[in-house]
């Protein structure tokens, strides 16, 4: 077995830098923009949301609760933003109820600046909420299908870029095949998951 110094000497070992945020993103971050991008702390009034954001229901107690954590410990995650056409102003691509809350708490908002087409936008945006609990399957739906009919993204781009599965994205798509008569008896639809949208659109 060799000596900790014949390791030493034959092999060369070097530290990682570690830094607060990382703006550096690798290749294998495919769904990420590698463009250069900037770190600012905003007035969230020089932000505007952008026209394809996925959320459509904010509880207005949780940017509440949200705003008060915001003015006590500051903000721990920053959103991203994109420059529109005047450099004064910038559209929100991820962060939406963080944006609320600093304007509900009157602070800046610490944002990454990122070069971002529409296709780019799209899916960090569906990646950064793939995952997210609060975000229903019917939320989903709506966004995807509002960035398909605009030709933003396809439904290969969910499945290659997203890495959901073709048969979750179908099920995800059934929303759209539920008759009007049955949409319009269910009280909330966001209380209805993708597979039982598929389950509907079967009978």
């Amino acid at each position: 077995m060799p000596k900790v110094n014949e390791i030493i000497q034959t092999k060369n070992f070097k530290k990682n830098k570690i830094r607060p945020w990382d703006t550096s993103f690798s290749d294998k971050d495919s769904h990420r923009n590698s463009r250069p991008i900037s770190i600012a702390s905003l007035d969230p009034n020089s932000i505007i949301l952008w026209k394809f954001k996925d959320r459509k229901y904010i509880d207005e107690e949780c940017i509440a609760s949200l705003s008060e954590d915001i003015k006590i410990n500051g903000q721990q995650q920053p959103c991203i933003v994109r420059r529109v056409i005047d450099k004064n102003t910038y559209e929100l691509i991820i962060g939406e109820r963080r944006w609320r809350a600093a304007k509900l708490a009157k602070v800046n908002l610490e944002v990454l600046i990122k070069d971002l087409n529409d296709n780019e936008s799209a899916i960090a945006q569906s990646v950064e909420n793939a995952n997210r609990i609060d975000l229903t399957d019917y939320e989903k739906w709506c966004s995807y299908t509002r960035l398909i009919e605009n030709k933003i993204l396809s439904r290969a781009d969910l499945v290659d870029k997203l890495g959901k599965s073709k048969q979750y994205i179908s099920a995800l798509l059934s929303f759209s095949k539920i008759p009007k008569e049955i949409n319009n008896s269910i009280s909330d639809m966001r209380n209805v998951s993708a597979y039982t949208a598929e389950k509907i659109k079967q009978l």
